[in-house]
């Protein structure tokens, strides 16, 4: 990629229009629409402010995007351990209801053969 384009690129990642990048440098619109068509470039004074924009722009950018994983990392991780606190609480119940259909069946048992005729 030419300079002329990474100029573009850049100031397109920062949602910036010709004028408001321009604003930031210190340079007119113009300027930087010539340094977008590859009719000039930045002298010394312009590239240090391009250059501390960047820095501190796209440094903020690269945190925020850092939280951002941080948090979905964590609700994955909360979600996850609900889910295992769900199929757990499950298979707890699972085993109660066994236990309570093993008493009823025992129960019911008891009852038959006291209802049933010894033979």
């Amino acid at each position: 990629m030419n300079f002329p384009e990474e100029i573009k690129k850049l100031r397109e990642r920062a949602l910036l229009t010709q004028t408001e990048f321009a604003e930031i440098v210190g340079v007119a619109f113009s300027t930087v629409n010539r340094w977008e068509a590859g009719k000039a470039r930045p002298n010394i004074k312009a590239m240090k402010n391009i250059k501390a924009y960047c820095e501190k722009h796209f440094s903020r950018t690269a945190k925020a995007k850092k939280l951002k994983n941080d948090v979905f990392n964590a609700l994955h991780e909360i979600e996850a351990d609900a889910e295992l606190a769900v199929v757990e609480a499950k298979d707890k119940a699972v085993k109660a209801g066994a236990k309570v259909a093993g008493k009823v069946a025992d129960k019911a048992t008891e009852v038959k053969e006291k209802l049933t005729p010894n033979s």
